[in-house]
């Protein structure tokens, strides 16, 4: 099964497909809030589903590297 296909790999960061939810913005919700508050912000408030939700957390482990990079130019940007 291929886990990117609810992935929009297209742009300069990758996102969830048909949404403006980013796979940082998902790891950082996951990492910074207790596991019911971000289940309750992934799913009941951004009306995220499981798989997406895994989808995201499984891309950004396979692509530290990437994704540190992309975190590091987003916040150079927000310094200056």
């Amino acid at each position: 099964m291929n886990n990117h296909r609810h992935l929009d790999l297209s742009g300069s960061e990758p996102m969830l497909s048909g949404t403006r939810i980013s796979v940082l913005d998902v790891y950082h919700i996951s990492t910074q809030l207790d596991d019911e508050a971000a289940e309750q912000t992934l799913l009941d408030e951004w009306g995220l589903n499981q798989k997406q939700v895994e989808a995201a957390l499984n891309y950004y482990q396979d692509n530290e590297d990437e994704m540190r990079n992309i975190q590091q130019k987003k916040s150079e940007i927000a310094q200056t």
